[in-house]
């Protein structure tokens, strides 16, 4: 039994199919993808029954249309990656399952891989098309909500619940880690979603996923138990179990009004904190006291680090629509101020902290593709508690 396949598409199959397997390998089997010959099409495939992948691969020269095999993908990428053909032709002996990748033209090289019996395989199952609805939008658009709103979710280790998920819901893309930040990506591009949830487990690699195509646009699926993407011809189709637990509330009033609000160099800012917490060690985090004066293009930050050994950074801003202009004083969390100054690609920003509330906000609009867009990312307040 004997197939030919693209080096590259079979290698993109491999990488995306990888994703839905176990973290933690088990059973050697339990490493594997399927790979099963349909229709002048290879099938690999792989789930943990959480996570489900299928890629569809043209298969332009085959011997028998009923080969089937599995493959470590890990091994034969690394393989694949030294071989200079553009095509790769594997031979499957069903006697003792085993398989031979040729790895040059003339035949004279090869490598032999296991394979294990295809009927112990976990299987792909199909999705029941009469519950499934389906959103067609912009790949980089999704791409970069995605990646954004992500930043914003607490750490795998936490059990957040009502939190632990990405929700992209009538032009909002949000996330938030239902302690002290949250995250929104607005745009019209996700206007007829409705309370469509990315569990936290499964976000990063729906995301990979997406970086590794290079359609226009892509396809989300929402099912009776599953939520994923496909393209639109089918050829990809990447899906996660759906969450049960109920979504909060998006309070959008935090992005409503225009009040006051400064612009300043995101990178210089952050340069500026990194030089401000480089003298302190500590685990725990470190705290900086800010206070922003002047007025319009003459306003200005300094910012001091909360700790026994003073530490002071001062940088020029511009004060907007700010007609008060008094000096503000507030305490940022460090780590919290800065993870999402990251999150945001753009380097002009505006910093909304020229008022005495609880919350500040950073925000940034632009356009992807012809779709604009408005990112915020909202954290709270530090208090500094006085021991003593």
């Amino acid at each position: 039994m004997e197939l030919k396949v693209s080096v590259e598409e079979f290698k993109k199959a491999l990488s995306i199919a990888k994703k839905a397997l176990p973290k933690i390998i088990l059973q050697e089997e339990r490493g594997h993808v399927l790979c099963v010959l349909k229709d002048s099409k290879l099938v690999v495939s792989a789930t943990n029954n959480d996570i489900k992948a299928q890629v569809l691969v043209e298969v332009p020269e085959f011997s028998d249309p009923d080969i089937s095999f599995t493959v470590d993908p890990k091994v034969v990428e690394k393989l694949i990656s030294k071989i200079d053909t553009d095509m790769l032709t594997i031979q499957y002996n069903p006697e003792d399952k085993t398989l031979l990748i040729y790895t040059t033209e003339n035949r004279q090289s090869f490598t032999t891989l296991q394979s294990f019996p295809t009927e112990k395989m976990l299987t792909v199952d199909s999705i029941d098309q009469d519950t499934t609805t389906r959103y067609t939008i912009d790949r980089e658009i999704v791409l970069a909500s995605l990646e954004f709103s992500n930043d914003y979710l607490s750490p795998l280790k936490e059990n957040k619940k009502q939190y632990d998920f990405i929700i992209i819901n009538n032009g909002f893309v949000y996330g938030a880690n239902g302690v002290n930040k949250m995250g929104f990506f607005v745009s019209q591009a996700f206007k007829g979603f409705d309370n469509f949830k990315i569990r936290k487990e499964s976000a990063p690699a729906l995301v990979a996923v997406l970086k590794s195509l290079k359609d226009k646009n892509v396809v989300f699926v929402d099912a009776k138990k599953d939520i994923g993407i496909e393209t639109e011809d089918g050829s990809v189709f990447f899906s996660c179990l759906k969450s049960g637990v109920e979504s909060p509330k998006i309070n959008s009033d935090l992005l409503k009004g225009e009040s006051p609000y400064t612009l300043i160099d995101k990178n210089k800012l952050l340069k500026v904190l990194d030089r401000l917490v480089a003298s302190t060690n500590s685990s725990v985090g470190a705290g900086v006291e800010f206070i922003l004066s002047g007025v319009n293009e003459n306003a200005s930050i300094s910012f001091t680090l909360i700790s026994n050994l003073k530490t002071i950074e001062q940088m020029d801003c511009v004060r907007v629509k700010d007609s008060e202009n008094e000096d503000i004083t507030h305490v940022l969390d460090f780590k919290l101020f800065s993870g999402i100054l990251g999150s945001f690609e753009n380097k002009d920003i505006r910093l909304y902290i020229n008022d005495t509330g609880k919350f500040f906000k950073v925000t940034s609009s632009g356009e992807i593709n012809g779709y604009k867009y408005m990112s915020a990312g909202v954290g709270s307040y530090s208090k500094v508690i006085n021991n003593g």
